[in-house]
C-alpha cells in the first residue's frame, strides 16, 4: 500500500489502527479512478502503471494475460495494490524506489513483519529493503 506520509502515524501500533480504518471501503466511492487521489500518489501511480498496468478502471490494460497486471484500490490518502506472486519482489522494489522519488510511504502488508517504509523526515527512516538512510 502506498500512502501519504502527512496523514499516517509513525508508531507501528497507531499505523496499524490507521491502516485498518483506511481499508474499510465506502460504498459510494470510485476506487478505480486515479483522479480521486492526492498529487504525489497520482504521480507514483502513473509511474507504477508503466510496468504494472491496472486490471480495472479507466486505464485498465486490455492484455488479460500480462503477468505484471495489478489490482489497484485508489483512495484519497492511499493506493492499495495487489500483484501476482510471480512479480511480487520486483513490484515491491519498484514501488519503494518510486515512493522515495515521490515522497510517499509504502506499507508491505504481505511481509513477515508488516514493514512500513517512510521517505521524508529525519525521524521517519526507510528500513528493510534498502537499510536505514
Amino acid at each position: 500500500m502506498a500512502f501519504r506520509e502527512d496523514v499516517a502515524p509513525e508508531a507501528k501500533n497507531d499505523f496499524m489502527e490507521w491502516y485498518g480504518d483506511q481499508v474499510d471501503q465506502k460504498d459510494d466511492y470510485d476506487y478505480n479512478n486515479p483522479d480521486n487521489t492526492s498529487g504525489e500518489l497520482k504521480e507514483w501511480f502513473n509511474e507504477m502503471i508503466k510496468t504494472f498496468p491496472p486490471m480495472n478502471g479507466p486505464l485498465a490494460s486490455d492484455d488479460v494475460d500480462d503477468p505484471n497486471m495489478a489490482d489497484y484500490t485508489i483512495a484519497s490518502d492511499f493506493i492499495y495494490i495487489t500483484f501476482a506472486w510471480s512479480v511480487a519482489e520486483n513490484a515491491k522494489t519498484t514501488a519503494i524506489m518510486l515512493a522515495k522519488k515521490h515522497g510517499i510511504g509504502i506499507f508491505d502488508a504481505s511481509s513477515k513483519n508488516a514493514d512500513i517504509y517512510f521517505s521524508k523526515s529525519a525521524k521517519r527512516r526507510w528500513f528493510g529493503l534498502f537499510g536505514s538512510s
